[in-house]
């Protein structure tokens, strides 16, 4: 811990408590988690899920990047260091105080998440923990060229005036701050991870509620990947409405949010068919499943995605979240698939196959923009995460390899969010405790990636 100078504290979870630091040599600014809990031992920590997933998830853009780790042998405290990022999708929401984001940058955000996840799925790994929390996000700078794809990354600062534009409402708003930043976007928190041939059955409390897939919610001892893609659905359906679709208050309220919403999926398919055909399907299992625990699906029909959306939702959106939020996991997308759905083709955002290098997926973007001007994503917003206390459910990282940016010799300035609706809406507070900078010790071992 010598090697850091520490800022501030970030937050502090069931399992460890985040600090901002900059690394003393280079000044990269990272976010230090400290465990909560003591180890022994190299062994003890390799079988810990966040590290054992860290270390077999080769590097991505879209997935957190754990840069080292500490184990001091004096005190059996575990240190992980992250690239640190500004603030999370939660914070960014509800920054929003009612202003919908724009159909093109809900669709860049959405298929950053669906690459990070179809990563970890392909290296068979998944999340169980989806929720915008876990969602991290920092801005970056655009620097204009012909291709619009050459970047610098933003550096980033503790002070930020309280007069600068914050997140824009649309693309036609003349900010030129807006339209000179992007959002990036990093799967988080990987303490629930597991393999996906990992031995079932799974009987541990996953994922956060309202973002919980219907087998989850029936206590399900069998299930996988598809629980990420029902989180993307429901996180993708509140990036447009900044409000979330099934809010249930406990587990059955839950269920019965999302009856409202699907219908019953132990229905006749003609029951579905009064209503076009909507709602989540059928699902044999689920009866079983509800049967198991005591609860009865309520006899109500599926009502359209549409009803919940703007009228100017277009059908496409709606046809591609309805994949997502399936009652069987059987039926629904997977990341692949989802990446590749025409949804994601009005934004140019082209998903390069398995065996498809990454410079084609550019060349293609490259071309596509040549033939379209009105090329994705002109304007972003400003992101950094609030320092109040009692912050629900905090999240802890950032985005940069610790290059800093000029911008007119200036460094580009984002406004702090303001947080105040998240406490009163998600009631699981904390308070943050005060850190103080960790002692140097002489023997402590280290891990690199």
């Amino acid at each position: 811990m010598d090697d850091y100078l520490i800022i501030k504290e970030l937050g502090d979870g069931s399992f460890g408590t985040v600090i901002q630091a900059q690394h003393k040599q280079t000044g990269q600014v990272v976010a230090i988690k400290r465990m909560k809990k003591k180890f022994s031992s190299w062994d003890k920590v390799c079988e810990l899920r966040e590290f054992k997933a860290l270390r077999v998830l080769p590097s991505k853009p879209n997935i957190i990047s754990l840069l080292e780790a500490f184990l001091i042998p004096q005190t059996r405290e575990l240190y992980f260091v992250f690239e640190y990022m500004e603030g999370n999708l939660y914070q960014l929401i509800k920054d929003r105080k009612g202003k919908v984001l724009d159909e093109k940058i809900v669709q860049y955000i959405t298929f950053q998440i669906l690459e990070g996840l179809y990563h970890i799925h392909s290296h068979g790994i998944f999340h169980r923990d989806m929720k915008p929390e876990n969602i991290l996000i920092s801005t970056r700078k655009k620097i204009t060229c012909e291709c619009d794809y050459n970047y610098e990354i933003q550096e980033n600062n503790s002070t930020f005036p309280s007069n600068t534009p914050c997140f824009k409402n649309t693309l036609t708003d003349n900010i030129k701050s807006s339209e000179d930043f992007e959002y990036i976007v990093k799967l988080g928190d990987f303490g629930l991870a597991r393999e996906i041939k990992s031995k079932s059955p799974y009987t541990d409390y996953v994922s956060t509620r309202w973002y919980r897939a219907p087998e989850v919610l029936l206590r399900s001892n069998y299930y996988s990947s598809p629980i990420d893609l029902w989180a993307v659905g429901t996180i993708l359906a509140e990036l447009c409405t900044l409000k979330p679709l099934f809010p249930g208050q406990s587990e059955i309220d839950q269920l019965f949010k999302i009856s409202e919403v699907l219908g019953n999926p132990n229905a006749k398919s003609e029951l579905a068919m009064q209503v076009g055909g909507v709602g989540g399907g059928e699902w044999k299992d689920g009866a079983k499943l509800a049967k198991a625990m005591g609860f009865s699906f309520p006899q109500i029909l599926p009502q359209p995605l549409s009803s919940r959306f703007p009228q100017a939702t277009p059908p496409y959106f709606l046809e591609f979240l309805s994949h997502l939020l399936r009652y069987d996991p059987r039926q629904r997308l997977t990341a692949l698939d989802s990446l590749k759905h025409p949804y994601f083709s009005e934004s140019n955002l082209i998903f390069a196959s398995p065996n498809e290098p990454e410079e084609i997926r550019l060349n293609k973007r490259i071309e596509k923009k040549k033939k379209n001007d009105n090329f994705l994503f002109r304007r972003g917003g400003h992101l950094i995460p609030g320092d109040k206390k009692n912050v629900a459910r905090y999240s802890w990282t950032k985005t940069t390899d610790g290059q800093n940016n000029d911008n007119n010799g200036q460094a580009p300035q984002l406004p702090p969010l303001d947080i105040e609706a998240a406490n009163n809406v998600r009631q699981n507070d904390f308070v943050l405790p005060t850190i103080k900078a960790v002692s140097p010790f002489s023997s402590i071992r280290k891990m690199r990636f």
